[in-house]
Formats: C-alpha cells, sequence, structure tokens
C-alpha cells in the first residue's frame, strides 16, 4: 500500500530520496522534516519504504505524507533488510504510473545508531 498526498505532479521529478526504515519513530519525523528544508519540493520527493515497522513507524509516515504532498510511504509486508526496498525503489514501484521517473534516486539509512564517518 503506498500513500501519498499528491502522487500526481505536473513537473518532472529530479530526486527521490528514498529512506528505508524499521523501528525508526523516533527519528523518522525530525528527518524528514529536515529533508523538506534543503531540498526543492517542488521536484524532489521523499519516498519512505516502512518494513511493517512494530514501533508506528508507518503511521508517523503516513500523517506525514497526508500533510506533505512531496512524501510517499511505501508499506511492506515484512523485514527484509535494505536491498528488497532500495531495488524496488529504482524501479519505480512505489509509483507504477511513472516507473523510472526521476533524473536521480539516492538512499538512505534513516538510524541514528549509525556513524556519520
Amino acid at each position: 500500500m503506498i500513500v501519498s498526498a499528491d502522487n500526481a505532479g505536473a513537473a518532472r521529478i529530479r530526486v527521490v530520496v528514498c529512506l528505508p526504515t524499521y523501528d525508526e519513530r523516533e527519528n523518522i519525523e525530525p528527518l524528514i522534516r529536515a529533508l523538506g528544508e534543503v531540498l526543492d519540493t517542488s521536484t524532489d520527493r521523499v519516498l519512505v519504504i516502512d518494513d511493517n515497522s512494530p514501533d508506528g513507524t508507518g503511521d508517523i509516515a503516513d500523517r506525514l505524507a497526508a500533510e506533505l504532498p512531496w512524501l510517499s510511504v511505501l508499506h511492506r509486508e515484512r523485514k527484509e533488510g535494505i536491498g528488497p526496498p532500495t531495488s524496488q525503489a529504482f524501479a519505480g514501484h512505489w509509483q507504477p504510473e511513472r516507473s523510472s521517473c526521476s533524473r536521480w534516486t539516492a538512499t538512505s539509512r534513516t538510524t541514528r545508531r549509525t556513524s556519520p564517518g
């Protein structure tokens, strides 16, 4: 299931930032809001790919997607690691009507446990 405030946009998407998540309720909202401050949200998109987080990460992302038209959420049924969700995002499976719609796709881990260096 995909949730987005507005999946149909007139402008061509320049970049999609993919955020695979699992149990990231403490991190997801601050990260999404920070991305909104630095991205050109008229042409850039953020895709949260949640692996059925038991802590409610997907619900938080859904709430934000209802508010932010540049945010979409892809809900997956189970935890499968970072590879499969990233592959789906690169293939454009989150927006089947516009497969491979962006010029660039970036992926990032959402966890604060990952060292930046």
